[in-house]
């Protein structure tokens, strides 16, 4: 049986991601920055649809999650850096963006994402305490976290690693070094 109220919503969605994205390159965006503030656009719209038909609570957007790609959660309060991550890992990946630690740990206890890439320096909470208090919980404490920072100091990586991060990564990272990383924790083909 098809699903024609989801093929036509899942169509209207379609129709105003290419309008925002229009009117975005309009206002002379260049084109990678213009998808991704219409991706953002018809999110947030999304979000706001769900909320009103009683869906994710006002607080914490629980965007759907494409179940067939492996999901990673990053947690990112610095948009430029969100980007990179986008450009680099969308192809083969489901991603899911939080700007604090504290909306990172009730969004990995709402996922149980395959893959956690937190940076330490976040509002609200630092990813070393939301990696504490995440690794401290038996029903999150297998997810994978890796504290990606710009924190170089000697001494940095082993902090991260007592909180119980899974892995650290300093910035800045090339995309390569940042696929293989990921590689690392969730195989091609998983």
């Amino acid at each position: 049986m098809s699903d024609v109220g989801g093929a036509t919503s899942s169509l209207a969605a379609c129709r105003e991601l290419v309008a925002r994205l229009a009117a975005a390159l309009e206002q002379g965006l260049p084109e990678a920055a213009a998808l991704d503030q219409a991706l953002a656009d018809v999110h947030a719209l999304g979000a706001e649809l769900a909320r009103a038909r009683g869906g994710a609570s006002a607080g914490v957007t629980a965007p759907e999650v494409e179940a067939a790609r492996p999901v990673i959660l990053i947690v990112e309060d610095q948009e430029d850096n969100r980007v990179i991550y986008r450009r680099t890992l969308r192809k083969h990946y489901e991603l899911v963006e939080v700007e604090d630690g504290e909306s990172a740990v009730e969004q990995v206890r709402a996922l149980l994402p395959r893959l956690v890439l937190m940076d330490i320096s976040l509002p609200l909470m630092d990813g070393l305490e939301a990696t504490r208090l995440l690794k401290g919980d038996a029903a999150t404490a297998k997810v994978p976290i890796v504290l990606v920072t710009a924190h170089a100091m000697k001494g940095n990586r082993e902090e991260a690693l007592a909180s119980g991060a899974d892995d650290y990564l300093t910035k800045p990272f090339s995309p390569s070094g940042l696929r293989e990383l990921v590689q690392r924790f969730i195989p091609a083909g998983d």
